[in-house]
């Protein structure tokens, strides 16, 4: 049996754990998939095979991602190590909001990067989103930031991983 009251006090409960677990274990594969096709030097067709595992992990990384946010924000975060000296317990907050938001961020990225690049985003030939058509020279500057954010942009993983 679950104890309510330690859960609350703690944000860290059966819920919020299988949520942490879950949302990280999707992206990271997501990621993985991500990086593969871009930096691993496969076939054409190899990387054809995988891009719908990576499109589907996505789509479920951003449905789950809104889910895990929405119980976070509904729960409260984990209590603070008050022994931890503030800048430490400000950064320890930081972070965490920046990989709730990544969990949102990437995934929209990649759908704004398939269906602005004047593709639909079909997972398994199921159409999710239709294609807004190509936005070449003319996209509009919230779209450009997010694909900005997407895994095979190294400016953000340089950025991300200077934070850790």
């Amino acid at each position: 049996m679950t104890n309510i009251r330690y859960e609350q006090a703690t944000a860290s409960g059966v819920v919020s754990r299988f949520n942490h677990w879950t949302a990280a274990m999707g992206f990271m594969a997501a990621l993985g998939l991500g990086l593969a096709m871009a930096y691993g030097g496969l076939s054409r067709e190899t990387i054809g095979g995988l891009i719908d595992w990576h499109k589907a992990l996505g789509v479920f990384v951003f449905a789950f991602g809104f889910w895990r946010v929405g119980w976070r924000v509904a729960h409260g975060f984990a209590a603070e190590d008050a022994d931890a000296p503030l800048w430490q317990r400000r950064v320890a907050r930081a972070v965490h909001v920046l990989l709730l938001a990544a969990i949102v961020l990437m995934p929209l990225s990649g759908i704004l990067l398939t269906v602005a690049g004047g593709r639909a985003l079909d997972v398994w030939d199921v159409t999710l989103v239709p294609s807004i058509g190509q936005m070449n020279g003319w996209t509009p500057w919230p779209v450009r930031f997010a694909v900005t954010s997407d895994c095979s942009s190294p400016p953000f993983w340089r950025c991300t991983f200077s934070l850790l």
